[in-house]
């Protein structure tokens, strides 16, 4: 009798006390919640980044956010696809999984993946929905009370709730652990993965990203004598950081400065080391402008896939508006930093169209340069590109380019072409292949008062992806010529060494298309204006970005001088870069 009353006054006492746990897990509310909470919002967007909850949940954290709500302004581009969804711009990739129909706007999605900051939200699953409601599942990453109402940041929103509102709780909320701060990236500028700064949040609007770069490059001879080599050997070390204000809204606003350090050992003039700081951009971005319209206004970094037309840090007014597939910039350039005094004496218009879908881009542009250095130097670039995948399984570019205007006496009348693909046939993976050849015109007479010699825009930097993991100087790593009075016949073989490392062998072929006495690229020595092949070279380019923060470069590259160089000794170049982001 004793032993049946011990275990009914046991049991009883279990019933009560998870009763009061139950009832006090019940009763907890929205004011429970810390940074560092995963959690599951559903309710409803009531502005560009507000969002009123109606039903809090908190869980465990996941490996990936998820966004739940209708397709807007879908287009295609080049690799997947890009639309947004509560407004959060979302980009596809290969590696997406898809639904098997086709995306349209309006459709109710799921989408799962990584939330990157108002930049991007990279899908890794894209599921259709017949009903629900508008949701955000990620982390707590800032929250405050404002008398009655507690406001929490999740991913681009800003979350008001109730103090009284309940929560739905997956396990006690003791029990529920803190998920990691993430890095984000926090504007939308920056087109190239390795240019990207995370941004850690420090207050509600406030985002902090530092990014670390050491390079060592070694040139020898690059005077082509070894008798008298031209050798040098650089160590630059630099650090650069980036903040972000974006409140909720269109607008943010970007500031980034760098400290560069620079040790040179020179065989001709000996050592010398410099120091420079400066503010590398300082811009308002205003993006969902009504109409489909974007502004940038201030010191920016101008860039584009090929970097054929511009990669520079340049002081413009920016205007950008979308539609569909389509989309076209115009913007108002006085001078760029770090410019030598002829571009600082300018002023540009540049006007960009683009039409995407799927992975194929057709584009047309406008360069108008007006250098007001005293001289007659007014050079205007027009021309048509042609990206993506129009071949299977080969990504192709074909830029056509036309150069009119004047400058001194002479009128300008040049073209250049570039044209080539990467090919990437499954059937050989991991292997990637690609063949190119770039022609700029030559003038082959001289004092007739029409200068033929095609230039590029002077912003370019001839930069791009030949299939690996990192960027390459697709015209050679050390010749590094405009393409100006040149033909270059170019192919490469590479290998892809898992997701995020790549080795590739590029080869290079290079001709005056009129003899002349120039200075080609980085090479110290002219051109005799007798003969006009330049010669040949050779790069091999380890890349890795296998590590989130951490970019690797390695390159070793040769050329061997051709009959237009009287010195026809070799030059080699090697080249060590790590780039840290923290």
């Amino acid at each position: 009798m004793l032993r049946f009353c011990v275990l009914r006054t046991t049991a009883l006492i279990w019933f009560l006390a998870a009763s009061l746990s139950a009832s006090a897990q019940d009763e907890v509310t929205v004011q429970e919640l810390e940074v560092g909470h995963w959690v599951v919002i559903s309710g409803e967007l009531t502005s560009t980044d507000h969002f009123l909850a109606d039903e809090i949940e908190v869980l465990h954290p996941d490996d990936e956010e998820s966004l739940v709500g209708r397709i807007s302004d879908l287009r295609f581009m080049e690799g997947g696809h890009e639309f947004r969804v509560l407004g959060q711009r979302v980009v596809t990739n290969q590696r997406t999984d898809l639904p098997e129909g086709p995306l349209e706007d309006g459709q109710l999605v799921r989408v799962e993946g990584h939330f990157e900051g108002r930049a991007e939200f990279i899908a890794g699953q894209v599921r259709v929905r017949q009903k629900g409601r508008e949701r955000v599942e990620g982390r707590v990453d800032w929250i405050t009370r404002k008398g009655d109402v507690i406001e929490l940041r999740v991913q681009r929103f800003l979350v008001t709730a109730k103090v009284t509102e309940e929560l739905e709780l997956e396990a006690p909320i003791a029990g529920l652990e803190f998920a990691p701060q993430q890095t984000r990236r926090v504007q939308r500028r920056r087109m190239r993965e390795e240019d990207q700064i995370p941004g850690r949040p420090y207050g509600p609007d406030l985002f902090l990203g530092f990014r670390a770069e050491t390079k060592m490059t070694d040139e020898d001879n690059f005077n082509l004598r070894d008798s008298d080599g031209e050798d040098r050997f650089d160590l630059d070390s630099s650090i650069k950081a980036e903040i972000t204000w974006a409140p909720p809204g269109n607008f943010s606003g970007v500031a980034s400065a760098r400290f560069l350090s620079r040790s040179r050992e020179d065989q001709d003039v000996g050592p010398s080391n410099q120091d420079d700081a400066r503010l590398v951009e300082v811009f308002g971005y205003w993006d969902e402008i009504p109409g489909g319209f974007e502004v940038q206004l201030g010191r920016q970094d101008f860039e584009e896939q090929r970097e054929w037309l511009w990669d520079q840090e340049l002081d413009a007014l920016r205007v950008a508006w979308s539609r569909g597939n389509h989309r076209l910039e115009v913007a108002a350039v006085t001078s760029y930093s770090d410019a030598s005094d002829r571009d600082l004496n300018s002023k540009n218009l540049l006007a960009y169209y683009s039409w995407e879908e799927s992975d194929r881009i057709l584009a047309a542009y406008l360069v108008d340069r007006r250098i007001l250095d005293g001289g007659r130097d007014y050079p205007f670039h027009m021309g048509v590109r042609a990206l993506g995948e129009w071949l299977p399984d080969s990504n192709v570019w074909l830029e056509l380019s036309h150069l009119t205007g004047y400058r001194g006496a002479d009128d300008l009348r040049a073209w250049g072409m570039d044209g080539g693909l990467v090919w990437e046939p499954e059937a050989l993976s991991p292997f990637h292949f690609s063949l190119g050849w770039a022609v700029g015109s030559g003038d082959s007479t001289a004092g007739d008062g029409v200068d033929s010699t095609f230039h590029q825009t002077g912003y370019q930097d001839n930069n791009d992806k030949l299939g690996g993991a990192t960027s390459v100087k697709y015209y050679g790593e050390l010749l590094e010529p405009e393409l100006s009075n040149i033909a270059i016949m170019t192919a490469s073989a590479g290998i892809t060494l898992g997701k995020r490392t790549s080795l590739d062998l590029i080869w290079h072929d290079y001709t005056q298309v009129e003899s002349d006495v120039v200075r080609v690229g980085s090479l110290g020595e002219n051109t005799n204006g007798v003969y006009r092949e330049i010669g040949w070279g050779l790069d091999l380019v380890l890349g890795s970005r296998y590590w989130r923060s951490l970019d690797l470069e390695f390159v070793l590259s040769h050329f061997q001088p051709g009959n237009a160089y009287d010195e026809q000794d070799p030059a080699q170049l090697a080249r060590v870069q790590i780039r840290l982001k923290f």
